[in-house]
């Protein structure tokens, strides 16, 4: 399988490849990737940088990337970008280049999954009750013998209450979510991405060492509260970064508290 290689030859010409791509790419993920690209703490000094592509967009960027060097040339611009197989450049296999197209993959049934979520939660917040037939059952308007029945209290209630459960679910995705697109563009692996080795170290050391809270605090010049919140804030991330890891499907995460249905 051929992995691709993303040359960036400066931040001029990645600021002008993001201009070009509303009108020219025909992925929208290809935009989202080199806006996300554009966004990272890059020194000038640091370019040209090298990225590797994930396959689902490889195909488009490379397009994107011939058309806007087609432009350059055309008005006599230099332009030092490129999209590179591993063939063409005699490189190996780029490290995750099978991971990323696995996680795009993931990726779209989460915000697929995602999007079902929030717009059973939009329509059901609007609703105040349901037609029910004569056995009790929900049924439609135009139904034979169809009665509007208003929602109990406990009936509000218990939605609410799922609704909580399930806005807390969704949010502790979002950051996860993020990773599986980008994972720290521009490395490797997950070991080299921040995001989810700073809260495993702060989990793992509460875990296994005796600390000296007090002191901890002291040190910061933080409350003894402000430093508790610290590490269950880093102890909540990691189970989130745990639980999306192993979910079995990636489209709908579990939750102790489905939303019920309303409307």
């Amino acid at each position: 399988m051929h992995s691709y290689l993303f040359t960036i030859g400066t931040a001029d010409e990645l600021g002008d490849l993001n201009a070009w791509a509303p009108d020219h790419s025909k992925d929208p993920r290809t935009k989202m990737w080199l806006h996300k690209l554009s966004e990272l703490p890059l020194d000038v000094a640091q370019y040209p940088r090298h990225f590797p592509v994930p396959l689902a967009i490889a195909k488009d960027l490379k397009e994107l990337v011939a058309d806007w060097e087609e432009s350059c040339s055309a008005s006599a611009e230099e332009f030092r970008s490129s999209v590179t197989s591993s063939e063409a450049s005699g490189l190996p296999g780029l490290p995750g280049d099978e991971e990323n197209t696995e996680r795009f993959t993931k990726l779209t049934a989460v915000l697929e999954g995602l999007q079902q979520r929030l717009e059973q939660i939009k329509d059901g917040s609007g609703a105040a009750g349901r037609w029910l037939d004569a056995g009790g059952t929900e049924c439609e308007q135009g139904d034979a013998g169809a009665r509007w029945e208003p929602y109990t209290e406990d009936e509000q209630s218990q939605w609410l209450a799922s609704v909580a459960s399930e806005a807390a679910a969704l949010a502790a995705l979002v950051p996860q979510i993020r990773r599986l697109i980008w994972l720290d563009a521009g490395t490797a692996s997950r070991w080299e991405d921040n995001a989810i080795q700073f809260p495993r170290l702060l989990a793992e050391i509460v875990a296994t060492q005796d600390l000296n809270l007090e002191e901890l605090a002291s040190s910061m010049d933080l409350e003894l509260d402000d430093v508790n919140e610290l590490l269950d804030r880093a102890q909540n991330a990691w189970e989130a970064i745990k639980a999306v890891a192993a979910a079995p499907n990636w489209a709908e995460p579990e939750t102790d508290a489905p939303v019920q249905p309303r409307g």
